[in-house]
């Protein structure tokens, strides 16, 4: 069994899945979910409160049985902590992979066994781009999309437009390390866009859509959509998904949001820089597909 560390937004927590259901898939075993990050948030740490998301694309988390837990270290028996623990391992017989950067590690699955507890964020393709097949098939939401719109979306040249502010703009700390696009951004990518397919529909997804609406001015038409904050967002997801093209914030909601349509024709614009802090932006080139475009 792999047991994956789920940890952040629903985003975040796509890429642990997709890296660890493709895993297993190599290894022929099945998949758990350690909920451990979700249950130990505090609302007044740095971190911003996150919960399980994954069922908001037909994903049931799967628990991890208890000599696994005790083997991994999550959790502890109340006597004999350490002997028990051993006696686990031995038992057990799995390994930790922890991920020690950014960068795609292309000796993941030759460093694994079908008894494997992973720790990390997986933000690349290259870890389960052979998956995408099957990973189409099982992340399906479960509710169908508000058909008005979705039917605007489907028969005009559209373009999901997303901009993600929250907590990069509130938080200082999390501001520092993630940065956030700039008008300038969105302006060249829509241009960009406009000489590659004529005229366009911008489809406008935000956490902050007042600020959007202030600072957003194209001469193309604009539909910006509303009523998908809080444990609805995943809608905004995949309303995106459905759109002919995209243009993707420096964050992995929009990223899925692109990934996860399955046009083979789409066009996605992506920031040349996806993080503000310097180690972790020197860590990011497999971060972005190569067939989308930089900007």
């Amino acid at each position: 069994m792999i047991v994956v560390k789920l940890q952040g937004g629903l985003g975040n927590q796509l890429f642990q899945y997709a890296t660890a259901r493709a895993l297993a898939r190599h290894h022929r075993t099945s998949v758990a979910f350690d909920l451990s990050f979700f249950q130990a948030l505090d609302a007044n740490t740095a971190i911003t409160p996150r919960s399980y998301e994954l069922h908001n694309l037909g994903i049931v988390p799967r628990s991890v049985p208890l000599l696994s837990q005790i083997a991994y270290g999550l959790w502890r028996p109340p006597f004999q902590k350490k002997r028990i623990q051993q006696l686990a391992q031995r038992l057990h017989a799995g390994m930790i992979y922890r991920e020690k950067s950014f960068r795609f590690d292309p000796t993941l699955r030759a460093s694994t066994t079908d008894r494997t507890y992973l720790v990390g964020y997986f933000q690349s393709e290259r870890y389960f781009e052979d998956s995408r097949t099957l990973l189409l098939e099982e992340l399906k939401f479960p509710t169908s999309p508000p058909p008005e719109l979705a039917s605007l979306i489907q028969s005009t040249p559209s373009v999901s437009l997303h901009i993600r502010r929250g907590d990069y703009a509130t938080n200082p700390i999390t501001r520092q390390f993630h940065g956030m696009c700039s008008l300038d951004y969105y302006a060249k990518a829509v241009e960009l866009l406009t000489e590659k397919l004529g005229p366009i529909h911008l489809f406008v997804f935000s956490d902050d859509l007042a600020w959007a609406r202030e600072k957003l001015h194209f001469a193309h038409p604009v539909t910006f959509v509303e009523g998908h904050s809080g444990a609805h967002s995943y809608k905004d997801m995949q309303l995106m998904s459905l759109c002919h093209h995209h243009i993707i914030a420096n964050s992995s909601f929009s990223w899925w949001g692109a990934w996860l349509n399955p046009s083979p024709e789409k066009i996605v614009i992506a920031p040349r820089q996806w993080f503000a802090e310097p180690t972790a932006e020197s860590q990011s080139q497999d971060l972005v597909p190569p067939s989308w475009i930089r900007v």
